[in-house]
């Protein structure tokens, strides 16, 4: 069963088809996938030339799809296999010959090897076996077509196969069909997220990695594969996608947008530029930022004041950025925030720097840190920052205990753009223990503006931490560019290698064969004439600013650019206009001599290298070769490029309003601003043509330290669906665009990432428009809890206006917030809370909570309502203790017998029917002798012993309830045989003696002197003698 390889232009044409005829493409490819060579399908094999077997599959009535077989690598054990390369559909049969035999057709340039006469009668109604590649014309030949078949299956592996894999001018995409499905079916799936082989064989590499890569080789596109690999493995995991340029990390969150194989629960990735992740490490927004950081120019244009050739303008600006302000000292992790500062120490730089980090010889370089000093002392003077001091205020900040956001994953993208500095902050960026999930990809090729990078920068950062340095994987083919046009950034490659500098192959062979090569031209009226026609998809680059200031006012229109301002975009069609392009030979130089020499040469070829990097189809070269010694006079570079005397331009015809508007739209979002506006007027845009100029007139003036207002007479594009970039909105921000308009504030803070800003100004803008509870929904979700209340009670949204209230402790407003939605339980607890206990007992009788509303009242000794309270919830007894608590005898006594406790209702019935408390003492003492310690115990505390005339009838209460009545009771009484004894002196000799039995109750006898008292009460006549004279004392000194 052969696996499936689709062309980029078939995945292109199955993502643009509608629904029913791409599923008629996908069960075709379906088949062949499996070889099912049925009646439906009816494969057909072409008569072509040479001999190589073409096939035409039926899709439909009326379309076909071509593939051939060959062999291609298995992704797993990197061995060929039999693959059924897929082409391109041809929707009407009728053109399957004229679309192969035709030179220019809408299928990929790279099939125009495929030549075809006439469809041969021959239908298969079988797969070939085991050699789809063999000569078939041969097998035609030499066997009759009955035999045809059986002598294809058994003589086919005798037959050298004509080809034994398509020309690799294309990437091909191995999927199953079902796979491809899901590619196609997702919307605005850029081809470009499809892995080659290549990149499908570097993503199985364990992490960390390097990766090195050409321009175009789908650097980007691997990077957030493995982006998809650890979220897989992590949903959770926090990963961050830094580059240094904003064109790319928008172009990056947009085309991992399109994947449509993330996994859904995965955390979201946090895109962002190096700024941005500095200006977080500091502590600060990035506009904020940007009002203290210089335009990158700005050092060329401080040492182009002075007396130096441009070759040394370079040459020191690298080293002043990369090395003096980029580098710490070698072989030094700092610890403390003082080991970092803005210059590196002079004797360091001057004396100990060796020349594979510094490219300026050791007897320059006093001047070089001179200029440096003078650099950073205009910058303090203006109070303004390079990228440069901005990594080092980042890694002071992080050196003193800052903690930065921290990341499970880290993927730094055109790492080669960084200095060391730079690289350490984004690398502290890492959790600890994460260190293995990073992924580094550059092109050492097209370092620019002096980052110093090699890969040996990150490998002896790793060497100093005690980590394993990865080894570097290289992508080797650009998909970018044809193979004649590969061929002169390929050349230059070569020569920058014979400098000693870091390259990466770009392996034109394998890329599409067809295309112009690269021209050169000297400079004309001509070619002026040519140039000042601006053309969309045509990029203009020159060495300096100055010169492309000059070209942009000669011609009248801004697209031009410096090479540096160039890098991350690409065009059809490239001018190299007047490039330095001297190289120097001086083979005689001292050894530090050589090595300034060998950077000088490095920069020019790198410039070039860049340049011609950025086209798609064609590379057009204006220049003059220099006398001394020439980039164009090197045998390598002379054989890619032609020579032309009169320039034509590769580029034919004139645009439409829809490709400028493309191309406006291009430089819009990488914020080439002034071709932008160009590009939008052509298109006949203005509104976004007078905001684009706007914003470069912003950028210049905030270069100058000037200040502009923004337009008012004009459209506002800002209002439209287009979507600003993240400066552009920044720019607008600072520049008071949304003063009166909160909407385009909220969606401008939005967008430059202050959201804090524009979640509060959203809420106060619902707030102020009647959206209570929108506003109120963001004051809950930042604990700001009273306003949200507020605004909840406002929009009537009562339970959450409850819910906020009640956390803030605000009872009464939570409680009647809860009322109007009869949440009576939480009502109550809110009152109860609030100390209102009889709005809480209501609100617990309204939710049938009785027992709670019963302690409310209790509370507060509303004994009445708690006793009913208790009798709706069926605790009887409960209810009979509040109503002794009120006196209320018969209902106690009602609840008691209700609950079973006979005693305790004959008791309350007792109180409610006796009058006094010997009364109900005697009742009770011949109802229950002993009575219940828990009703005597009632009793006493109610001092029915303090108030019951008869000492006998206390005393027993006294026992009852477990106290001493000797103690408590004067008289003293005294239990003898089951009969209780009292004894009182009258004065004059009687005393008065009481006695209680069970048969007769309480009796009364006075008798005189002692000698007739019981004897158990002899012993205590004396004492009651003493008590009654106490008493009588007592009583005459009340008197006197």
């Amino acid at each position: 069963m052969p696996q499936v390889a689709l062309s980029s232009h078939l995945v292109e044409t199955l993502r643009n088809l509608p629904e029913r005829p791409r599923q008629q493409v996908l069960d075709a490819l379906e088949k062949i996938h499996h070889g099912q060579f049925d009646g439906g399908l009816r494969v057909k094999k072409l008569q072509s030339r040479p001999s190589v077997a073409v096939w035409e599959a039926r899709v439909n009535q009326a379309a076909r799809l071509l593939f051939t077989y060959g062999r291609h690598a298995d992704r797993h054990s990197q061995k060929p296999v039999l693959t059924a390369h897929c082409w391109t559909v041809v929707f009407d049969h009728d053109d399957v010959p004229r679309v192969l035999q035709r030179k220019a057709f809408d299928v990929p340039d790279a099939m125009q090897w495929i030549v075809a006469d006439e469809i041969d009668a021959c239908e298969w109604a079988q797969p070939p076996p085991d050699n789809p590649a063999a000569d078939l014309d041969a097998i035609e030949r030499d066997f009759p077509e009955t035999d045809r078949w059986d002598a294809y299956a058994a003589l086919s592996a005798e037959y050298q196969g004509t080809l034994s894999a398509p020309p690799e001018n294309l990437p091909w995409y191995l999927e199953s069909p079902v796979a491809f499905a899901e590619w196609a079916e997702a919307e605005e799936v850029p081809a470009e997220l499809i892995l080659s082989d290549e990149q499908v064989h570097l993503l199985q590499e364990p992490l960390p990695t390097f990766l090195n890569g050409p321009a175009g080789s789908g650097k980007t596109t691997l990077a957030l594969y493995r982006l998809l690999v650890i979220q897989e493995n992590d949903p959770e995991a926090d990963i961050a996608f830094v580059t240094h340029n904003p064109r790319l990390v928008a172009h990056a969150r947009d085309l991992y947008a399109a994947l449509p194989l993330r996994p859904e629960e995965a955390a979201p990735v946090d895109f962002k530029t190096y700024r941005e992740l500095a200006a977080e490490t500091m502590g600060m927004g990035v506009s904020d930022l940007q009002h203290y950081q210089v335009p990158t120019d700005r050092l060329r244009d401080f040492l182009g004041r002075h007396p130096l050739n441009s070759a040394e303008q370079q040459l020191f600006a690298t080293d002043i950025r990369a090395v003096v302000k980029g580098m710490l000292p070698l072989q030094k992790t700092p610890a403390l925030d003082t080991d970092v500062c803005n210059l590196l120490p002079r004797t360091i730089y001057c004396n100990e720097m060796p020349g594979t980090w510094s490219a300026v010889p050791r007897h320059k370089r006093s001047a070089v840190y001179r200029l440096a000093e003078q650099y950073q002392d205009a910058l303090r003077s203006d109070n303004r920052l390079d990228d440069q001091d901005i990594a080092t205020q980042a890694l002071r900040r992080l050196l003193s205990g800052s903690k930065p956001r921290r990341y499970d994953a880290l993927v730094l993208d055109e790492v080669q753009d960084l200095t060391e500095k730079q690289l350490r902050v984004a690398l502290a960026t890492l959790r600890e223990g994460a260190r293995t999930q990073m992924l580094l990809a550059g092109d050492p090729t097209q370092v620019l503006g002096g980052s110093g990078f090699g890969w040996r920068m990150p490998r002896a950062i790793f060497h100093e931490r005690g980590w394993d340095p990865p080894k570097p994987y290289t992508l080797t083919r650009s998909y970018r560019a044809s193979a004649p046009t590969l061929r002169l950034p390929e050349a230059l490659a070569e020569l920058l290698k014979a400098e000693e500098a870091d390259v990466v192959s770009l392996n034109p062979d394998e890329a599409r064969a067809t295309g112009p090569p690269p021209v050169r031209t000297a400079p004309s009226d001509a070619v002026e004439t040519t140039l000042a026609e601006a053309h969309p998809d045509v990029l203009i680059l020159t060495n300096s600013e100055e010169q492309a200031s000059r070209l942009r006012e000669a011609w009248g229109h801004p697209l031009v650019w410096t090479v540096p301002d160039a890098k991350g975009l690409e065009a059809d069609h490239v001018v190299l206009y007047q490039l330095p392009d001297r190289l120097i030979d001086r083979p005689g130089a001292a050894p530090a001599e050589r090595e300034a020499v060998r950077q000088t040469n490095r920069q020019t070829l790198r410039m070039h290298y860049v340049a011609a990097t950025r086209a798609r189809k064609s590379v057009s070269v204006v220049a003059e070769p220099h006398p001394a010694g020439s980039i164009w006079t090197q045998e390598a570079v002379a054989r890619t490029v032609n020579t032309m005397e009169q320039f034509r331009a590769p580029w034919a015809g004139d645009p439409s309003q829809e490709e400028w508007r493309t191309r406006a739209d291009y430089y819009r979002d990488r914020e080439h601003w002034a071709p932008a506006a160009e590009c939008y007027r052509k298109a006949g845009n203005e509104a976004w043509a007078v905001l684009c100029e706007w914003l470069d007139a912003v950028l210049t003036a905030r270069a100058n330290g000037d200040s502009i207002t923004p337009p008012t007479d004009a459209p506002a594009p800002w209002h439209n669906d287009d979507a600003l970039t993240d400066t552009q909105a920044a720019l607008l921000l600072d520049y008071g665009i949304g003063q009166r308009d909160t909407p385009l504030r909220i969606r401008l803070l939005r967008q430059v990432g202050r959201t804090d800003e524009a979640e509060a100004l959203a809420a106060e803008h619902a707030a102020q428009t009647g959206r209570w509870r929108e506003a109120a929904a963001y004051y809950r979700s930042h604990d700001r809890l009273a306003e949200a209340a507020r605004l909840y009670y406002q929009g009537e949204a009562w339970e959450d206006a409850a819910a906020c209230y009640r956390a803030c402790q605000r009872w009464a407003r939570a409680a009647q917030c809860y009322r109007r939605t009869n949440a009576w339980l939480d009502a109550a607890e809110c009152h109860r809370q609030n100390k209102d206990w009889e709005e809480a007992a209501a609100c617990y009788a309204k939710a049938d909570a009785w027992t709670e509303a019963a302690t409310c009242h209790r509370t507060i000794g509303a004994w009445a309502n708690a006793a009913q309270c208790y009798r709706e919830a069926g605790d009887d007894r409960a209810a009979a203790q509040c109503y002794r608590r009120i006196d209320a005898w018969n209902r106690a006594a009602t609840c008691y017998e209700a609950a079973g406790d006979s005693t305790w209702a004959f008791v309350c019935t007792t109180l409610a029917t006796h009058d006094t408390p010997d009364a109900v003492l005697s009742t009770l003492r011949h109802r229950y002798d002993p009575i219940p310690a828990p009703v005597a115990t009632f009793l006493v505390k109610r001092a029915l012993h303090e108030e019951a005339d008869t000492a006998l009838l206390a005393a027993w209460l006294l026992r009852c309830a477990e106290r001493d009545p000797e103690a408590m009771l004067r008289p003293p009484v005294l239990q003898t045989n089951g009969t209780d004894y009292a004894i009182t002196y009258n004065g004059g000799g009687w005393y008065e003696v009481a006695t209680w039995s069970a048969e007769a109750g309480v009796q009364h006898e006075k008798v005189q002197g002692t000698a007739r008292l019981p004897d158990a009460l002899q012993p205590h006549a004396e004492s009651a003698r003493m008590q009654h004279e106490n008493e009588q004392a007592a009583k005459n000194s009340l008197s006197f």
